[in-house]
């Protein structure tokens, strides 16, 4: 599916007949706009957590393939320029946008660097073995 045919999926999503928008259940009109924007290549994201975490949501939920990059993108910008904390939720993202690599390399050295992720956190990682063996690795290569 191209960007044409997704955005006009997302399109009928926010019409009613007479073609005025209504609003997505749960959904914000501003994370509508910020999603189109990308897909139509007017905008670029500032790189932070919470950008990837809502472009995720929306790939996830309305299967958007052609966010699949953009989110990519800002993960890594997000991981390297080491001002914003890195979150499990953002790691188990990266791990199920296929980033596995990346991953491995530099999001699980600075979540087992963060001292505020607690146990209960690390539990979510839990259902994806080959991030759980990284970690593990990781705490091995340092001993």
């Amino acid at each position: 599916m191209g960007i044409i045919s997704e955005f006009k999926q997302l399109a009928r999503l926010l019409e009613v007949g007479d073609g005025q928008p209504i609003p997505l259940a749960g959904e914000s009109q501003k994370d509508f706009l910020t999603v189109v924007s990308v897909l139509k290549r007017q905008a670029k994201l500032k790189p932070t957590c919470e950008k990837a975490l809502l472009l995720h949501h929306w790939y996830d939920k309305y299967d958007i393939p052609a966010l699949k990059l953009e989110i990519q993108d800002l993960i890594e910008k997000v991981v390297r320029k080491k001002k914003e904390d890195v979150t499990i939720k953002l790691l188990l993202v990266a791990a199920r946008m296929g980033m596995k690599k990346f991953v491995c390399e530099e999001m699980v050295l600075r979540i087992l660097d963060d001292d505020a992720i607690d146990e209960e956190e690390w539990r979510q990682v839990y259902d994806t073995p080959w991030v759980v063996q990284a970690a593990f690795e990781c705490l091995l290569d340092r001993r």
